[in-house]
């Protein structure tokens, strides 16, 4: 484990260690066990309990490091929350630096896109789809030759086996990050070509989310590594941050604000990817524990009865509604 971790520490990976407590950089007494023993590569201290035991659709069986917990399908929103808490972070750091940033941006695509997808039966039929696509972020971005908008996507990865092969050195968050181009352009393509755009060439969609420039792929490691791209969104940000500032104040801009501005970032960043981690890896123990069991058969009746008292309110409804046997049509009896 040593020899797939280590080549993953960067400057963000580490930062948290150096966050004072507080409301913004505070880690909860579980959730600190938990980080500590993450980067010194130690077993984890809530996986113990359920070690050697068998988890997901597929029968993983748990390891000390909880991988398989991570790595596997579990009932709950575990990984969404932990991409929104990383998602949630980066918009803070923009709207303290002054870039503008929106998320999940809707309707980007829509109206490039085919009628007939959205009728029933089509492609596109029901609503989140839609858009076609529908980007993390959309930011506005400071360039030497202006402001312009870019699309980023926001990943968060587990420590498993496909994301951290054995044997490989490179920054498993950037060949994680060369993947998502691909992903956003596949359906615009396929879109495109149902307006009529040969395979392999450029059409609206596809020439639209080209208009954007390269897409930012912003990846946040296991162990709090981090793409070259979020990398690279940090210091932007800072050096927006001390632009403001200076503009604001009209003092001369120094060297050693931008780097208390940028290691502010990354103690922030740092402290929200370690700390969201952690939290998914607690939350998702609790769905496989023997008590979490017991309480999923407890909800599982429960359900089922609000669901027969439920058929009954609507029977009893419809019958108010048709009136009795008697004094429905065609079925008046003589006296």
């Amino acid at each position: 484990r040593p020899a797939i971790a280590y080549p993953q520490f960067d400057k963000i990976s580490t930062a948290w260690k150096l966050a004072l407590p507080g409301p913004t950089n505070g880690l909860t007494t579980p959730v600190f066990k938990e980080v500590m023993a993450m980067h010194l590569l130690l077993p984890s201290i809530v996986v113990k309990e359920v070690v050697g035991k068998r988890v997901g659709p597929g029968g993983a069986v748990v390891g000390p490091h909880g991988d398989e917990i991570m790595c596997a399908h579990l009932p709950g929103d575990s990984w969404r929350w932990r991409h929104d808490a990383v998602k949630l972070c980066i918009i803070n750091i923009c709207n303290d630096s002054k870039i503008r940033a929106d998320a999940e941006v809707f309707g980007l695509f829509r109206d490039l896109i085919p009628p007939e997808v959205f009728q029933e039966g089509g492609e596109l039929q029901y609503g989140r789809q839609r858009v076609g696509l529908t980007p993390d972020l959309l930011l506005r971005m400071p360039t030497p030759d202006g402001v312009t908008d870019r699309l980023g996507e926001v990943k968060a990865m587990s420590a498993g086996t496909s994301r951290y092969p054995s044997g490989r050195a490179e920054k498993q968050a950037d060949r994680r990050a060369r993947e998502l181009p691909a992903s956003y352009r596949r359906p615009l393509e396929r879109l495109d070509q149902r307006r009529g755009t040969p395979a392999g060439a450029t059409g609206p969609l596809v020439a639209r989310l080209n208009g954007y420039g390269e897409l930012l792929c912003l990846v946040a490691g296991a162990w709090g590594d981090c793409s070259t791209h979020l990398h690279e969104l940090i210091v932007t940000c800072a050096e927006s941050r001390v632009a403001h500032l200076c503009r604001s104040t009209g003092r001369p801009e120094l060297e050693s604000q931008l780097g208390v501005v940028t290691g502010q970032y990354r103690r922030l960043l740092s402290s929200c990817i370690v700390r969201a981690q952690a939290q998914c890896l607690i939350s998702r123990i609790g769905v496989i524990s023997p008590e979490a069991r017991v309480a999923a058969q407890r909800r599982e009746v429960a359900g089922r009865l609000d669901r027969e008292l439920q058929e009954e309110r609507r029977a009893q409804w419809m019958a108010s509604l048709r009136g009795p046997g008697w004094a429905r049509r065609g079925r008046c009896h003589g006296f």
